[in-house]
């Protein structure tokens, strides 16, 4: 029979305990529904009656029927778990729901593995962008990073295949997915092509990482799994045994996972309270509820966007509403209803929406999203606001070639720089962020103009900006001699751009 377990995801998760059987548990699947997906359950029409007795409706009965004489007689002697694959999904797609789904069994095994951040790959994450597709990040410890591949390398084929014309979900799919195949990934780094052999196994991706930025510590929480929590609190301390100041959460990209670790992630800001109002079909309010936690005396700073969803949206609305964090970024992805898994016993799953969630002040998320505190786009723009939200009193950017730091870290963004007649153009909003200021667009006077320190300035297009297919692009030395807090240096390879915060 199929067991239960809950979960809490766009793709699905584990039970609220961590385990199957926790509050959202159900008893195993009985009647049709165990029936039909019963692969090799082919009853006579005529017993069908004697199923009733087991709690079958008139509904139940007549899918038995259908099962029963199309396996049996339909000319094209179809397979019995095709038609059982198909008839769950038809029942499903009636629900008009994208969260509630069936996965095969082995859709719920790579599901089951994609959970712990696990997956069979080279380990890097790919990004469109006007020029191509391009590498934003490798993974530590995998075979992309041991070959040297890097953040800003332009993918032009895999294995002989070119990468022209495609997208990066579309080129993700023609690497190899069995252990030990080998692939070769054609990249342009700096003009240069490169050939570069890797050998595919499988990939642990850490699902939390953590440094410190200057004075700033930085946790990246990459998904919601299992240890997620224990790893965010051991890294937690080692910042603070290392005197940190302040700290930023990155919930970016991260498109959630169970709810129990961001619950136990939570008490690490909360110490008593409601992580989330949750409510079934029958409008009943049950709150899942922080006790025992504590507090931390930094400022602390949460990073979302657009593609921050579920458990992310859990924990950062948690600590916007208590008032734990500042929440910086654009708005969240909205997914904002709670799901359990039932896995079946001939094998996959079906993952059930069960209820819908509001933060601790009731506000609604589902297919709304939250609104950050500070609302600022692009990741390089976010990271330098955040860092200035934070304290850090000075921010350096490194750009080469497509490549990004900011700090020392890594930064999953495409900043436009252009290089026209001895003058070096950057992306205008980078820049304000850099420098702690905000930019806006005056569309009549074509000019952006940047707020920062008190002071207000206006770039027109033409004279000191150029303007991109939308995007605004101010000369660097017209900008920090308006703005002397910006230094910087460009050799036509390698440009960096520093800004300190007055004293």
């Amino acid at each position: 029979m199929a067991k239960a377990a809950s979960c809490f995801l766009r793709s699905g998760m584990k039970s609220r305990k961590g385990e199957a059987g926790g509050r959202n548990s159900r008893q195993p699947i009985k009647g049709v529904l165990a029936a039909v997906l019963s692969a090799a359950l082919l009853l006579p029409t005529a017993a069908m009656a004697a199923e009733a007795s087991d709690g079958l409706d008139n509904s139940g009965i007549r899918l038995y029927e259908v099962f029963d004489v199309l396996g049996r007689y339909h000319v094209s002697g179809t397979d019995s778990r095709v038609l059982s694959d198909s008839g769950i999904r038809a029942m499903i797609e009636q629900l008009n729901d994208p969260y509630t789904t069936y996965m095969t069994p082995e859709e719920w095994k790579t599901f089951q593995y994609s959970l712990e951040q696990a997956y069979v790959g080279v380990g890097i994450q790919l990004e469109d962008t006007d020029s191509g597709i391009v590498i934003v990040r490798t993974f530590p410890g995998t075979p992309a990073e041991q070959a040297g591949l890097l953040p800003g390398d332009q993918v032009l084929a895999v294995n002989g295949q070119s990468a022209a014309s495609s997208k990066a979900s579309e080129l993700s799919a023609l690497f190899p997915k069995r252990e030990n195949a080998g692939v070769t990934v054609t990249v342009e780094r700096d003009g240069a092509r490169l050939d570069v052999p890797l050998i595919v196994r499988k990939v642990q991706i850490p699902a939390v990482t953590g440094r410190m930025l200057g004075q700033t510590g930085y946790l990246k929480i990459d998904t919601f799994t299992s240890d997620a929590d224990e790893a965010f609190a051991a890294e937690l301390k080692t910042l603070k045994e290392r005197g940190v100041q302040s700290l930023i959460v990155d919930l970016r990209n991260n498109p959630g996972g169970i709810l129990e670790t961001a619950q136990n992630i939570a008490k690490l800001f909360v110490k008593d309270g409601i992580l989330i109002h949750t409510r079934n079909r029958d409008g009943s309010d049950d709150p899942v509820l922080i006790s025992g936690g504590q507090e931390q005396a930094i400022p602390v700073v949460v990073l979302v966007n657009e593609n921050s969803a579920s458990s992310s949206e859990v924990l950062a609305g948690a600590l916007q509403d208590y008032g734990k964090a500042t929440v910086v970024g654009m708005r969240t992805y909205g997914k904002g209803s709670v799901q359990s898994t039932f896995e079946l016993s001939g094998g996959g799953a079906i993952k059930v929406t069960m209820e819908e969630y509001y933060t601790p002040l009731n506000r609604q998320v589902n297919r709304i999203g939250l609104a950050p505190d500070i609302e600022v786009d692009g990741g390089a723009a976010q990271l330098a606001a955040a860092l200035r939200l934070a304290g850090e009193p000075v921010l350096r950017l490194d750009q080469q070639g497509m490549a990004l730091t900011m700090n020392g870290e890594p930064v999953e963004d495409i900043v436009p720089v252009i290089r026209e007649d001895g003058r070096v153009y950057v992306h205008t909003r980078v820049l304000a962020a850099l420098i702690g200021g905000t930019v806006s667009w005056q569309q009549q006077e074509q000019a952006a103009e940047v707020t920062a320190a008190g002071r207000t300035e206006r770039f027109r297009a033409g004279e000191t900006l150029i303007n991109i297919a939308g995007t605004s692009l101010v000369e660097l030395s017209a900008f920090a001699d308006r703005f002397p807090a910006l230094r910087w240096t460009d050799d036509g390879g390698k440009l960096t751009l520093e800004a300190s915060l007055p004293r």
